[in-house]
């Protein structure tokens, strides 16, 4: 059980979304606005979600390589926060924000965690950040053919996935929720 209760929490992802959008300047605007989310998150949902955004990103007519890049960043995404995110009473907690921005499109993901977990993400998407794109591929396949796997089943995979796939690099930030918990941000390009 987590030391939060529900109703803070979907507070505090919807002003965070809402603190990013009005931040990169398409805050209800509507025709840059993809898909937006805060609440429970499922196995289900995840797929929904992937094939509504994929759906939009067509729709809007952008390069099938950037629809790719966002469906890999969204699965891997949205998987490590339903695998990773800490348990609330009533389930794990998902804000998503996905925009389109001339020919980029703008995701971010926001989950639950513990501060712990925060320091090992932060260390690792600064070390993935760190490096030139063909660093990053070949980290890939060493981490694919010889990487640990944890007991979640990853040795930072779909950070690494997200990272390769990513315009831009990850853009971590976390946001206090109480003095155990945090919420945790991942902004990227696709």
């Amino acid at each position: 059980m987590a030391d939060f209760s529900d109703s803070s929490v979907l507070k505090r992802l919807e002003d965070i979304l809402k603190a990013t959008s009005l931040a990169e300047g398409y805050y209800k605007d509507e025709s840059k606005t993809i898909f937006s989310f805060v609440g429970l998150l499922s196995n289900e949902l995840i797929q929904e979600i992937v094939r509504e955004v994929e759906s939009k990103l067509i729709d809007k007519g952008l390069k099938k390589s950037t629809v790719k890049r966002t469906f890999t960043i969204l699965i891997e995404g949205l998987q490590n926060a339903y695998i990773h995110g800490l348990q609330s009473d009533e389930g794990k907690y998902l804000g998503l924000l996905v925009s389109n921005l001339g020919e980029q499109v703008h995701i971010q993901i926001l989950g639950i965690t513990d501060k712990k977990n925060f320091e090992k993400v932060s260390e690792l998407v600064k070390d993935l950040n760190s490096m030139t794109p063909k660093e990053l591929k070949a980290h890939y396949i060493d981490v694919m053919t010889n990487g640990k796997m944890s007991a979640k089943g990853g040795a930072g995979l779909g950070l690494i996935t997200m990272a390769l796939k990513s315009n831009a690099g990850i853009v971590l930030e976390h946001h206090e929720l109480s003095d155990s918990r945090l919420v945790i941000s991942s902004r990227l390009k696709a």
